[in-house]
């Protein structure tokens, strides 16, 4: 098969070349079969950026040379990691292309102590620090990230001023549901209380009820010995 990435000089040492040419097709997917936007996919030389639906076409590109197939260097990546690093053979009757990636689907359930969901929880996913995805949960405390790179990140959770950053590993990635925990376990007028400041809080007010009792009780009696020094007056 006919290589081209050989140099012009040698494909002109060929003399005249006539090639039938096509439309190439070059499909990105995930393993759920799911097309993924964004992926630069490398060939013959020429940069392209998959649509919504994970195509890329490389058109009017040679198929044939005399009657035999033509190969193609093949690079894709997406968010600069390397899905697939290879070569694709084309001919005039093999001219669409498929790659898996390997890329995860990430679950995170932002739970209170309780076990209580956290509705509208801010879920980013980091990686070198720089925001490459970002979720908000729903009332169930689930956040779901899609076409997550198997490399290290750090998954950090916001919730009413609340802030905890997790560093992930691939292995971690295994498609079971993370769970983070916050220290929430009450919220009064919007503002969530661990149960430690909630029981402080109780003790508290416990202890202000019980100071205004007794400082009735002493004005109470002030009052009553008052009158009974004045006495009566007719």
């Amino acid at each position: 098969s006919l290589n081209l990435t050989e140099p012009a000089w040698s494909l002109r040492s060929r003399g005249v070349v006539k090639l039938p040419v096509g439309d190439l097709t070059v499909t990105v997917i995930d393993k759920q079969g799911r097309g993924i936007g964004g992926a630069q996919v490398r060939i013959a030389n020429q940069l392209l950026t998959t649509a919504e639906d994970g195509r890329a076409v490389l058109m009017r590109a040679p198929l044939e040379y005399r009657g035999e197939p033509v190969r193609y260097d093949l690079e894709v990546t997406y968010m600069g990691y390397v899905l697939y690093r290879g070569s694709l053979t084309a001919s005039s009757t093999s001219y669409t292309f498929t790659v898996t990636a390997d890329l995860r689907t990430l679950t995170v359930l932002v739970l209170g102590e309780n076990g209580q969901g956290l509705q509208g929880a801010r879920v980013s996913l980091l990686r070198e620090g720089n925001e490459v995805g970002t979720a908000f949960t729903d009332a169930g405390g689930r956040a779901v990230l899609e076409n997550v790179i198997p490399v290290e990140h750090f998954l950090r959770v916001e919730y009413k001023g609340l802030t905890q950053t997790i560093r992930l590993r691939p292995e971690s990635m295994s498609g079971e549901p993370l769970r983070v925990v916050l220290p929430v376990y009450v919220e009064i007028g919007g503002a969530p209380l661990s149960s430690l400041q909630f029981h402080l809080l109780i003790a508290g007010l416990a202890s202000a009820a019980a100071a205004i009792a007794v400082l009735s009780v002493v004005l109470v009696r002030r009052r009553a010995r008052k009158l009974r020094v004045v006495g009566p007056i007719y």
